[in-house]
């Protein structure tokens, strides 16, 4: 939350205080940035400097996720995409940039609702916008320009029957439906779009959801399905309903369901021969442990629900395929839009079907109580032809191939996360005190350019510790985790950590090249995910190798 205030007379000077989420589970640590660098959390928007570095700074910090603090430097340099540059500079990962510009625009925009706003404040207050404008359009940039209008891939014919309902449902004519070359269908913007426009809205009485579920001709009969189940996750109801509507060809979202893709590549749907290419990976523990809680839902409403209610759960409909079918439809189109101070996961028709980037061009949709509709955002400046995007979140390749069932070999938020065994010699209650004293986590992540936190480096030297090395530890627990203590120490770390990404290399079978080349041979889509990502994962362990390398060799 934050606030803004006039400062004293009409001179122009706009005050701003900045307040952090006290509920924020990483609240101390942002606390003891802010403080260890001296950063206020009032900031003064001058006609001189509208948009203080210093706000940005500050957004930016209390934007900070778990990843982002992790590789987070005392020197206020960013993570995981470059080292040297400060925070208040530059971004410390798209999602954290993205977050922080969308933050400043709710911040500017509640000040200019301030109708007592002196005509002076009002235009610091202008400038300041124009300026975040610039960071917005600068951000988003890259998407902006990857499609021109008059790109045969807009042309696109097959969708004629999902047009004639988006103008029966009164969608707007400002986007299209069209087919992008390597990527599939999305959405493309027909006119441009100015920054805070909106550029989509869906009414409530369109979403499909739990409230549109027990709304609906049969929502006497999803009410009687909660009571038989009273522990069923309201999602549940809601795929429920789905399903039964994709069958209905009197649906009014009968259109909608015959366009969705008639099957996915999310990791639900691997055979057992193709999840063996991820062997190595935490990968087919998890989908294991998904598809089994899947099913273990389904098989406690069915046949139960059919026996008692045949017309509506129909048993050639709700088999166990359609039943995974619709997961899989939920897992890569739902959002999860606070309606009414509630979070509900839905399906919204249309607005499903822009694609996935971290630099997206539209802010994270709002139900809007006065018009009862969820609106979708411009950030920036969107031109006329370009493919809309949104964004899905900070998540890394597995997320990415386990829900939505695609590789981003680009990701900026691929790690690979290795998990240190906790002490457990003579000296583990030393060790344990050491690395609590010292903040040192036993959980660790190497970014996608194999970068060695020195998180990782100190954990690792303490728990490498000799009985010797023990006793010369300066001031008791006062090990320098950022440095080395010992070239015995420091050899033994190197090598602790070249033979455990060795061995995390040979457990994923074939070589890297074996794997690059394997991606230009002709190969079922699976297959072809399960390779793309065994080689990101791969090249991020490499470069991690390196690293360990040129450690030793100054050793």
């Amino acid at each position: 939350m934050s606030s803004v205030e006039e400062k004293g007379g009409d001179d122009g000077v706009l005050h701003v205080f900045l307040e952090l989420d006290k509920e924020d589970e990483f609240l101390d640590q942002k606390i003891a940035i802010i403080v260890a660098h001296n950063i206020r959390l009032e900031f003064f928007l001058t006609e001189i400097d509208p948009l203080p570095l210093s706000l940005l700074t500050a957004l930016r910090i209390r934007a900070l996720n778990m990843l982002d603090l992790y590789f987070y430097d005392d020197d206020l340099s960013s993570g995981s995409l470059d080292h040297t540059v400060p925070i208040g500079m530059k971004f410390v990962s798209p999602q954290n940039e993205r977050k922080m510009l969308i933050d400043c625009q709710r911040l500017l925009k509640n000040a200019g609702s301030d109708q007592s706003l002196s005509s002076a404040k009002r235009g610091v207050l202008e400038s300041a916008m124009t300026l975040l404008c610039s960071l917005c359009n600068q951000f988003i940039q890259p998407l902006n320009s990857r499609f021109a209008l008059d790109d045969p891939c807009i042309r696109d014919d097959t969708e004629d029957l999902f047009r004639d309902w988006l103008t029966r449902e009164h969608f707007p004519r400002s986007l299209s439906v069209a087919q992008f070359p390597g990527i599939g269908r999305g959405l493309i913007a027909t006119k441009a779009f100015a920054p805070g426009e909106v550029v989509l809205s869906i009414p409530k009485d369109l979403i499909i959801n739990i409230d549109t579920a027990l709304s609906s001709p049969l929502g006497a009969v999803f009410a009687e399905v909660l009571k038989l189940f009273p522990d069923m996750h309201q999602d549940t109801i809601t795929l429920l309903f789905a399903l039964y509507q994709r069958h209905d060809p009197t649906s009014r979202w009968a259109e909608y369901f015959e366009l969705a893709p008639k099957e996915y590549t999310t990791l639900l749907t691997f055979s057992e021969d193709e999840l063996s290419l991820l062997a190595g990976t935490p990968l087919p523990a998890h989908r294991e442990e998904n598809m089994t809680r899947l099913r273990t839902v389904y098989e406690e409403l069915f046949p139960i629900l059919s026996d008692r209610y045949p017309d509506v759960f129909r048993p050639d409909v709700f088999t166990w395929e359609n039943w995974l079918w619709c997961r899989c439809l939920f897992d890569t189109r739902a959002f999860e839009p606070e309606i009414q101070g509630v979070k509900k996961t839905s399906l919204l028709p249309f607005a499903d079907m822009m694609n996935h980037s971290p630099y997206a061009q539209i802010v994270t949709p709002r139900f809007d109580d006065a018009t009862q509709c969820i609106h979708f955002e411009a950030l920036g400046d969107i031109p006329q032809g370009a493919q809309l995007h949104l964004n899905y979140g900070r998540l890394q390749n597995w997320e990415l191939l386990t829900y939505y069932g695609f590789v981003d070999t680009t990701c900026p938020y691929d790690v690979y996360r290795l998990d240190l065994e906790p002490p457990d010699d003579e000296m583990a209650t030393q060790k344990a005190l050491i690395l609590a004293h010292s903040q040192l986590p036993l959980q660790h992540y190497i970014d996608r350019d194999g970068h060695l936190h020195k998180k990782l480096l100190g954990a690792l030297r303490v728990l490498l510790l000799t009985e010797e090395e023990m006793l010369h530890l300066p001031d008791g627990l006062a090990m320098a985790a950022s440095g080395m203590f010992s070239k015995d120490n420091e050899l033994n770390v190197c090598q602790t950590l070249q033979a455990t990404l060795e061995a995390v290399l040979h457990s994923l079978d074939n070589s890297l090249e074996e794997d690059e080349a394997m991606l230009h041979m002709t190969c079922p889509i699976r297959v072809l995910l399960a390779l793309q990502y065994r080689v990101t994962q791969k090249q991020i362990l490499h470069k991690a190798l390196g690293e360990v390398q040129n450690l030793l060799s100054t050793l």
